[in-house]
């Protein structure tokens, strides 16, 4: 149950990067309902639950309705879990700001190049293959220290894919979007 727990955790953690990127963004609050479906080792799992987000408390609320009740609030450098029915929770302080890179898709998603040149990314090449564009972005020369380079899969003007690498160019976060489209203008 305890190692149940943690993979959730890790999962938010992996959906979730770049907090900095919510602050810069247009929006004062964001509510959402959400369905996330994992695949590991041939098991499916289904997450369901709301995000609520707070532009000016810089404050993130996850409460997780499936599998397993569970509330995440992120707030500078804490992340703090509580499952209810267990009546157990758990504290997470950090040296920086936690990061939530599930948020900082669906803000940056809205934004001209999904939010990199914000970040002070530069578009470094591009590829088409299978009519999928493939952008290829550096981080910016101070933090290359840190970050990698980012891939962004395009297909029919709507992002399918994401993928982070560290500075050493090993893949650390790849997420694959389907079933989304846009809403109006913007």
């Amino acid at each position: 149950m305890m190692l149940k727990k943690f993979q959730l955790l890790s999962t938010f953690l992996l959906i979730f990067s770049l907090i900095q990127a919510l602050h810069a963004a247009p929006l004062k609050t964001l509510s959402m309902d959400f369905t996330r479906e994992l695949t590991e080792n041939g098991t499916k799992e289904r997450i369901e639950g709301t995000l609520h987000y707070e532009v000016e408390k810089l404050r993130v609320v996850i409460h997780v309705k499936k599998p397993i009740k569970q509330i995440m609030v992120a707030k500078e450098n804490k992340l703090e879990i509580y499952y209810p029915d267990q009546k157990q929770a758990f504290r997470f302080i950090s040296e920086g700001p936690v990061p939530l890179p599930l948020v900082e898709t669906i803000i940056q998603s809205t934004q001209a190049e999904y939010g990199l040149t914000a970040l002070g990314y530069s578009l470094n090449k591009h590829d088409i293959a299978d009519e999928i564009l493939y952008t290829y972005w550096n981080p910016p020369e101070e933090a290359k220290e840190k970050l990698g380079t980012v891939i962004l899969g395009i297909q029919n003007e709507r992002l399918i894919s994401a993928e982070v690498k560290n500075p050493k160019e090993i893949i650390v976060a790849r997420t694959l979007y389907q079933q989304h489209k846009k809403i109006g203008n913007t």
